[in-house]
């Protein structure tokens, strides 16, 4: 009779754990996916709406860059033409002769009667680049037309020479008569005696023109869109090909063009010899003789 009891117990310890198995984790794990699949479809949404708002970025960037652009060539349309005869500019030449004077003396001048001889050089350079920095129009008309004297005048200075390869000399007696410096052919005696000076340091070259010389381009506008033209007024490219049909300038077009500046060989060796003498205080009023060889 003692048994009976305690297998009843043991039955009612089963029920209970099985129930506690199969029902509480069921629930449990219902209620966990449940969140999970809430979460999943709460970041869906999230991710969506940014997706939306950058989209929505990106459409209003290329609308407003696409404006800008627009804008800016309806700008450049209406923009000036500049003034090229009021801008500086730069000349190419492929060749140009050259003169050069170089003092020479058997002492070290203290006045300028110690100066004895010239030397004077005649060579061909090439690659020769000038720039005008102060363009009134007629420098720049004068340069397209070479229309400039023998020499080159002061208002092209040089930017670059390539290179130059020496042609002929002579040498020439300095002598003063009456407060003027001439420069003289001297005998044969005499130059062998000049074969022992010494240069002085002191010297002057000038670039000359050929008859009707050409320069083989020009560039306007030198320090702002720096355009490239040939003398007739077309833009050229690095080739020297012609672009366009239309002149960049037209100078048959151009009703006022400036006046402007020539000079000649003899001045610019006159303007050299004034700048000498005024390193010798002693040696004032002297000038130099226009009629030198």
């Amino acid at each position: 009779m003692a048994k009976a009891p305690a297998k009843k117990a043991k039955k009612k310890i089963t029920i209970k754990k099985a129930a506690n198995n199969k029902v509480a984790p069921k629930k449990a794990s219902k209620k966990i996916t449940s969140k999970k699949v809430a979460k999943k479809a709460a970041i869906k949404k999230t991710t969506k709406k940014v997706v939306a708002k950058k989209g929505v970025k990106k459409v209003v960037s290329k609308k407003t860059s696409a404006k800008k652009v627009v804008f800016t060539k309806a700008q450049a349309k209406k923009a000036i033409t500049p003034n090229y005869l009021k801008l500086p500019f730069e000349v190419y030449y492929q060749r140009l002769g050259v003169k050069i004077y170089e003092l020479m003396s058997d002492v070290t001048p203290k006045k300028f009667s110690d100066i004895k001889a010239t030397k004077m050089s005649m060579e061909d350079a090439f690659g020769l680049r000038f720039l005008c920095d102060t363009n009134n129009g007629g420098e720049l008309c004068c340069t397209m037309q070479n229309d400039h004297g023998y020499a080159v005048p002061n208002w092209l200075s040089l930017l670059n020479e390539e290179n130059a390869d020496y042609i002929w000399g002579e040498v020439y007696k300095v002598e003063i008569r009456n407060k003027k410096i001439i420069f003289t052919k001297p005998s044969d005696e005499w130059l062998e005696m000049v074969e022992n000076y010494d240069y002085t340091g002191d010297a002057f070259s000038a670039y000359l023109f050929d008859d009707n010389q050409e320069p083989d381009y020009l560039i306007l506008d030198a320090s702002g869109s720096r355009i490239k033209i040939n003398v007739d007024g077309y833009q050229i490219d690095e080739q020297g090909n012609q672009v366009g049909s239309k002149k960049v300038l037209d100078l048959d077009k151009i009703a006022e063009r400036g006046d402007y500046e020539t000079t000649d060989l003899d001045t610019l060796r006159a303007e050299w010899i004034a700048g000498l003498v005024k390193k010798f205080p002693n040696d004032k009023g002297l000038s130099f003789d226009m009629s030198s060889e």
